[in-house]
């Protein structure tokens, strides 16, 4: 398979979420649009980093389930 056939089914949207959000809001928006990463931008629209799926089980590992208020960018 090609990257040009995979991009060709998944598309080239990229799907972004404020700082502020919590890391429970972004695991919703993971699962509802099937993907594994969120670009992570401030109020202003500025990139401030990258959430992974890979950043919020480690995170749960490490701290429990109470990182769900946690917000996404620290």
């Amino acid at each position: 398979m090609s990257l040009k056939s995979i991009l060709a089914v998944k598309g080239d949207e990229v799907v972004s979420i404020n700082s502020n959000a919590d890391l429970a809001a972004a695991a919703k928006l993971l699962k509802k649009r099937q993907i594994g990463v969120l670009v992570v931008l401030d109020a202003g629209g500025r990139l401030v980093g990258i959430l992974s799926e890979r950043d919020i089980v480690g995170a749960m590992a490490e701290n429990g389930d109470a990182i769900c208020d946690c917000r996404c960018h620290r």
